[in-house]
């Protein structure tokens, strides 16, 4: 049963996440990650899948090979963020205080995203040296 829910939500956020590259706004990186996780621990399969296909590979593995994230990820990240925050604020929000709170929560993930390691050639050396691991995510 676990195993089912949890290829259900893998498949799921890829569908999303593929529909993310299209559509700006609706982030990518997230649900590919979190498909990542989910087929990690339910389906070997659909994780090396994941990991090796030419469309959904880009996204994920920088992060899951040198747990960074790329200079260009960081902006685009953050300015798609704070865009589609502030058309969401003037033009379907009128409650001060959620506008407050989206703008904290903007705050607060802004400085996560700033503050995770860039990925340099420097770190791309350090661990290319190494075989290529992903990230293991067992508790």
């Amino acid at each position: 049963m676990k195993r089912i829910f949890l290829i259900t939500i893998g498949a799921f956020s890829v569908l999303l996440g593929l529909i993310g590259i299209i559509i700006p706004g609706l982030p990518t990186t997230p649900f590919l990650l979190l498909a990542s996780y989910c087929f990690l621990r339910s389906s070997h399969s659909l994780y090396v899948r994941l990991h090796s296909n030419r469309i959904t590979a880009q996204y994920i593995k920088p992060f899951t090979t040198y747990k960074a994230i790329s200079l260009k990820g960081k902006v685009m990240s953050i300015v798609t963020m704070w865009a589609m925050m502030t058309i969401s604020m003037i033009f379907f929000i009128s409650s001060i205080p959620i506008r407050i709170v989206i703008s904290l929560c903007g705050v607060s993930v802004s400085i996560y995203i700033a503050r995770f390691p860039t990925l340099t050639d420097e770190i791309r050396m350090r661990f290319d040296n190494n075989a290529e691991k992903p990230l293991d995510y067992s508790l």
